[in-house]
């Protein structure tokens, strides 16, 4: 009798056989983050135009001079073009604001710097921001595991100076 598989959504079959590489996870994350510096900030609360007429209120995770991309409350991501988004006036839902200040710390951090990694459950370990992608960030660790970790999951390491490639 077969039996049926469920799949999480976006899952491939290579994904369940080997670990994943460097190159998918830097995909998973969004990409690399161009240099290229955007119209607004990282962590700014803005409202995106929707196709109603309406606004639709999100935090900037990246910004490029084509293209910004805009967390929603859950949890989505939207790529806008720069002309569709405007900065918040009014106030915005707790969760936005939560999201907001994890998106603008992770906005200040650059490669190379010590950063610590939030694995959950009190986990906290340490390493090296190696490339900061559009929603989180690759972390080399000790013994040369490199972690694929959310933006909101990475922060700086208090009292570490940055560490040499």
């Amino acid at each position: 009798m077969a039996r049926k598989v469920f799949l999480a959504r976006g899952s491939r079959i290579s994904d369940a056989i080997s670990p994943p590489t460097v190159d998918a996870t830097r995909a998973r994350l969004g990409g690399r983050v161009s240099p290229e510096a955007g119209p607004f900030r990282i962590g700014a609360i803005v409202d995106v135009a929707t196709a109603g007429g309406g606004a639709r209120a999100g935090v900037v995770l990246a910004a490029e001079l084509a293209a910004i991309d805009v967390l929603f409350e859950r949890g989505h991501v939207k790529r806008s073009d720069p002309s569709a988004v405007t900065l918040r006036t009014g106030p915005a839902p707790e969760a936005l604001r939560v999201a907001a200040a994890r998106a603008a710390i992770f906005g200040g951090l650059r490669e190379g710097q010590a950063v610590e990694v939030d694995r959950g459950e009190g986990v906290i370990a340490r390493g090296v921001l190696r490339e900061k992608c559009r929603y989180g960030a690759l972390v080399s660790l000790a013994g040369g595991l490199v972690l694929g970790v959310g933006f909101q999951r990475v922060s700086p390491a208090p009292g570490i100076a940055d560490a040499k490639s």
